[in-house]
């Protein structure tokens, strides 16, 4: 497949006569090419693995438990919201201590207590005004694509540490929900990898999810073909000729999952992300050449797994999650390794996946994934169950009979339960609900979710 070509700067506009006739040859060469009386695109030179490696995070999802003392930014959020309720519509803001252009107040939150909602442009911040704020974060903060890379996810980060400390808040700690770390490979077409990347044959991995993108081929003229548009035409399938083209795969579909993509063909129709990216690559146009993205995306279950909890835990261990994830979790591999042999060590590894294994991300330091477990046994917890039942069907004079004794238990488990939901405790919740999460933290310490291979 020829590569998509550069989109001149400007056209002209086609007339209704010039489009038809473009539409008629398009028709033509369709037929001329099924019928095999056309020639084929030429093949690609031969594969070379010289690219250019470029990593960062692409998404940061993080959580900030934050001690306000006499801080007045509840009650000026509370008013920048009642007035988007008012206008039934998100308002443009002035928060003090914000250092961004422009700020949004959104109508609604958040769910999980997030009763405000500030953005600006691809950065989201919640807002809670729970007092367990040791408890659950009080903060949530979303930075998108863009941010990550312009003007960067320190950047942000510093700027909300300055902008809580203005307001007199402390932060206690902090809680890394989810994290996309990617490498961009510029100069890498990803048809340079087709008949081994789209293949789950070649692939060592621990998903057994294998979803391939596709984009239909498309002609814009008579000399060559592209994947991009439609040229103005119609969505009608006449438009459409030659075959499905795979543009990227994803592996899995959970809290660990895998993308491999054409990153050029992704971002193609968003005109702020071209001039952006182009920076980013070092090139004048987004298209000087083409580009596969590697993305893996991480949320907290398996951050938390791996010994990431925390923004330090992060910075400090994100070559050692990029080792997991390319030597452990996925591997690509040149020819399709013998699945049923357990050992695959001795697989020969694509050049590709070797480079990609080889980004440089500083500092090392290893990681080792916890397999989730309960730290209390459920057998054993029965039979203490059931003996304190049996003392409290006991004192309860309960009959010699199995069903008495099970009608019993289960009149006072439901009532005492009932009990404690009614009862307030200190945070403002039910009583039950808070022992019920602090047993939680103590029986699963890294998450009741654990992610399952294949998931």
């Amino acid at each position: 497949m020829i590569a998509p070509v550069a989109a001149k700067k400007s056209r002209r506009r086609l007339s209704e006569p010039e489009i038809q006739d473009m539409h008629a040859e398009m028709i033509k060469l369709g037929q001329a090419i099924l019928a095999g009386k056309a020639a084929e695109p030429k093949p690609h030179d031969r594969i070379t693995w010289g690219f250019q490696l470029v990593i960062g995070f692409d998404r940061l999802k993080y959580g900030l438990h934050v001690e306000w003392k006499d801080s007045e930014l509840l009650d000026i959020l509370t008013d920048f919201k009642n007035l988007a309720h008012e206008q039934h519509q998100p308002v443009s803001c002035t928060v003090p201590g914000l250092a961004f252009e422009s700020v949004v107040m959104g109508t609604s939150g958040r769910q999980g207590g997030y009763a405000f909602h500030l953005s600006s442009g691809d950065v989201h911040l919640y807002f809670s005004t729970r007092k367990n704020f040791m408890e659950t974060p009080n903060i949530w903060v979303d930075i998108g694509s863009s941010s990550c890379w312009v003007p960067g996810y320190q950047y942000i980060i510093d700027m909300l540490e300055e902008f809580i400390a203005h307001h007199g808040g402390k932060i206690h700690k902090t809680g890394i929900s989810e994290v996309h770390l990617c490498a961009d490979c510029v100069g890498m077409d990803i048809s340079q990898l087709e008949g081994a990347m789209h293949s789950y044959g070649n692939w060592i991995t621990r998903s057994n999810k294998f979803h391939p993108f596709y984009e239909r081929e498309l002609f814009t003229g008579i000399e060559t073909k592209q994947t991009q548009g439609r040229l103005g035409l119609s969505d009608d399938r006449c438009d459409y000729f030659g075959e499905k083209v795979e543009s990227g795969l994803q592996l899995a579909k959970g809290d660990i999952m895998l993308r491999v993509y054409d990153k050029v063909l992704e971002i193609n129709r968003d005109g702020a992300k071209q001039s952006l990216f182009a920076s980013v690559w070092g090139k004048e146009e987004y298209n000087d050449q083409p580009v596969t993205r590697v993305e893996f995306q991480l949320r907290r279950p398996v951050l938390r797994q791996l010994g990431v909890d925390t923004y330090t835990d992060l910075l400090e261990k994100v070559s050692g999650l990029w080792e997991y994830c390319t030597c452990n979790w996925a591997v690509l591999c040149a020819e399709r390794p013998d699945k049923q042999n357990r050992n695959q060590s001795r697989a020969v590894r694509h050049e590709f996946w070797l480079a990609i294994q080889k980004a440089d991300w500083g500092s090392y330091q290893p990681v080792v994934r916890k397999k989730i477990r309960a730290l209390k046994d459920r057998h054993q917890s029965v039979d203490q169950f059931i003996g304190i039942g049996l003392n409290i069907a006991t004192i309860d004079r309960a009959c010699d009979d199995v069903e008495d004794v099970i009608s019993s238990l289960q009149q006072v488990v439901e009532s005492a339960c009932r009990a404690k939901y009614e009862e307030i405790g200190k945070s403002g919740f039910p009583v039950l609900l808070e022992k019920l999460k602090r047993k939680k933290s103590e029986i699963w310490p890294y998450g009741m979710n654990a992610e399952v291979h294949g998931a």
